[in-house]
């Protein structure tokens, strides 16, 4: 007997008023084939479970030295001090589950397309009296293309609304299998130029650009979302983008996401390095600027989509985690 579909999610976050219209549900699946240096979630890039580990927060009490089935995990022989190599670490989660302050957690954890229907469906009161629904993020979606044919199939039958976010970063075939279950495309543009693209996510644009014509000759709503990164995608690569956006016929709708800080402590979690450090944040002058910019193009713009908010009569409150 086949057994049902199933991928890893990293998170499940209720009540998003940016990741499409009325109030939805988000769900981050873990897997993603670029690597975007302002990725705000990190532990999302591997396609299975990965072991967050805050070391500021460990007691070094070494009940996880004792545990550990790869050894990657010692006690200093004078202070005591917990050492963590996570060279040979597979994420087992050993150690996690018996860390009784939390410095060590598992993020991720395998659902079938029912189970996480089910888990979904709990907010659909919300859904209904808002027009909302459910969206799903990543990583990088597409990376489980049968799952979400899966997924969207189930809340399509209902009537629920459901919505895309990707980077188009897919193979073209099967996204063409996808689009009739998708009623919102959330599309990632995130440079024109091929070579800014490949230098600031280390994939060319070339297919992503394929895919995007191919959403919008489905004549599915798009609304492209572009992160606006300093030094990356602003000044003269903003405008480049603005110019082939302006060829094509998607609908005008853009959301501008300004590049925030607010990943950054994931990095330390999963032991990774950050590149982006030092650099700051978006102010709202400099988004306001360049959402100038796009409406001058005669594009319906909102910066961070929060008035897709005010259309539906939800408090803009603050998102703890934005995934592009």
């Amino acid at each position: 007997m086949k057994s049902e579909l199933s991928a890893f999610v990293a998170n499940i976050q209720k009540g998003c008023i940016h990741d499409g219209p009325g109030l939805r549900t988000t769900v981050f699946l873990m897997g993603c084939p670029l690597r975007c240096k302002w990725c705000q979630n990190p532990e999302n890039l591997r396609d299975k479970s990965v072991l967050l580990y805050a070391a500021d927060e460990c007691r070094h009490c070494g009940a996880c030295v004792d545990v550990c089935p790869k050894g990657c995990i010692t006690a200093d022989k004078v202070t005591g001090k917990i050492i963590f190599d996570r060279t040979n670490c597979d994420d087992c989660g050993a150690c996690a589950k018996v860390c009784l302050v939390g410095a060590r957690k598992m993020c991720g954890r395998r659902m079938t397309a029912e189970a996480l229907f089910e888990e979904v469906m709990k907010d659909e009161v919300f859904f209904r009296n808002t027009n909302g629904g459910i969206t799903i993020s990543g990583g990088e979606p597409t990376v489980h293309i049968a799952y979400l044919k899966a997924v969207f199939q189930k809340f399509q039958a209902i009537g629920i609304s459901t919505a895309l976010e990707t980077s188009g970063y897919c193979n073209t075939k099967s996204l063409v299998e996808l689009i009739p279950f998708v009623d919102v495309f959330l599309f990632d543009f995130k440079a024109d130029t091929e070579l800014v693209h490949r230098e600031a996510t280390g994939v060319s644009n070339r297919l992503i650009k394929r895919n995007l014509q191919t959403v919008i000759d489905s004549g599915t709503r798009i609304v492209i979302r572009i992160p606006l990164i300093p030094s990356v995608n602003d000044g003269e690569e903003f405008t480049k983008m603005m110019n082939y956006l302006s060829t094509l016929d998607f609908g005008g709708e853009i959301n501008i996401l300004p590049f925030h800080q607010f990943g950054m402590t994931k990095y330390e979690l999963v032991d990774e390095d950050y590149e982006l450090e030092t650099m700051e944040e978006c102010s709202k002058e400099t988004a306001d600027y360049y959402k100038s910019i796009a409406e001058s193009y005669g594009f319906s713009v909102d910066v961070g989509g929060s008035n897709i908010a005010a259309k539906v009569g939800v408090s803009n409150t603050t998102v703890n985690k934005i995934c592009y």
